[in-house]
């Protein structure tokens, strides 16, 4: 009798221990931070990519590439902050639209892509111009309409080169 007793008082002691120690952990960890920007968008700039590239013969099993990107996208965008909703949405457009044009012609122009005409596809400073709809895809932040996802790039005096 004195046994069950001990463990009867030994059991909600540890459990109350076992309790703090958790909530101990949980409020320590709270305080950890990858430093990852944009997890969420992207995953949707990644997802896009495996969907249109599938049409460029670049992607051929689109459930892999979204299970690949979805962890590779933990460490969010390059850029030093997440995207303004419109910025999201006509970078995952340009994608998109790409891959649509991509699927009627790989080797389509992006000016010959009706669904590119509001998007900005001029190529950021040291990239070149998309040679079709496939390439604009492939590497979307090469242009202005999906360049928030760079790294941004300090200059001697600190600003942005």
């Amino acid at each position: 009798m004195t046994v069950a007793k001990d463990r009867a008082g030994l059991g909600p002691n540890w459990v109350r221990g076992g309790a703090s120690l958790s909530l101990l952990m949980l409020a320590s960890t709270g305080a950890c931070n990858t430093g990852a920007v944009a997890v969420g968008e992207c995953r949707e700039i990644e997802r896009a990519r495996c969907d249109a590239l599938a049409h460029c013969g670049i992607v051929e099993d689109v459930t892999a590439c979204k299970r690949f990107v979805r962890d590779s996208c933990l460490h969010g965008v390059a850029g030093p902050k997440a995207p303004t909703a419109s910025e999201q949405k006509a970078c995952v457009t340009m994608i998109t639209e790409a891959g649509r044009c991509a699927e009627e012609d790989p080797k389509m122009l992006p000016r010959d892509c009706e669904g590119l005409d509001e998007a900005d596809i001029s190529p950021i400073e040291g990239a070149k111009s998309a040679r079709n709809v496939c390439e604009l895809a492939q590497k979307p932040w090469n242009y202005v309409t999906c360049d928030y996802v760079n790294e941004v790039e300090e200059s001697m005096g600190g600003g942005k080169s």
